[in-house]
């Protein structure tokens, strides 16, 4: 299964039915010995995207980028191709946004310097950072939404809950998340 494509259509079968799809263009352009630009870009980009680092998010915008140039420069060097192509990867994944992973904390008011928040770790774990009675247990990134689940353990009553985010901002050292019109600034903790 190609880690490109599933990214692309986020659903497993598609990826499967864009993959034989790409598949048997290819091999029927070659067959019929008509230009296969179109297909080999294709092919090549659902290859090389599996070297990609997990945490890379590449997108369907990325991949339609990349099929433009790909099919602008039909003719020349495959080489020439593939490089433009890992640049572009390179360029447009990683411009995605900053990584999201590590401690995000804000300032508990009327408690300041005090801070509070998360820690989103590598493997989808997610973990409260000095929060008693909110225990973070799971997180997912689905593009600009920041998915967390845990449980509330306060004032005795005990129920799980998941908290969806609208990603606003995401630098380096700087996460503003928006839920319901309210807007929480994170600072990434070193």
């Amino acid at each position: 299964m190609s880690y490109f494509a599933y990214n692309c259509w986020q659903d497993e079968k598609a990826a499967i039915k864009e993959q034989e799809r790409i598949n048997r263009e290819f091999t029927e352009r070659k067959a019929n010995n008509k230009a296969i630009i179109e297909g080999w870009s294709e092919y090549y980009c659902l290859e090389i995207a599996p070297n990609l680092s997990a945490g890379t998010l590449v997108n369907d915008f990325v991949y339609r980028i990349i099929m433009t140039i790909l099919i602008a420069y039909e003719g020349v060097n495959m080489n020439k191709i593939m490089s433009v192509l890992m640049f572009c990867l390179v360029l447009f994944g990683c411009s995605q946004g900053s990584n999201i992973l590590g401690t995000w904390v804000e300032p508990i008011n009327g408690q300041e310097p005090n801070m509070q928040g998360f820690t989103l770790k590598e493997d989808g774990k997610a973990v409260s950072f000095n929060m008693a009675t909110l225990q973070y247990h799971n997180w997912i990134r689905q593009g600009d939404k920041l998915i967390l689940q845990g449980k509330s353990i306060g004032n005795g009553v005990e129920f799980t809950f998941t908290e969806t985010y609208l990603i606003k901002k995401l630098t380096s050292n700087t996460l503003v998340l928006e839920q319901n019109n309210n807007e929480l600034t994170f600072k990434l903790q070193k």
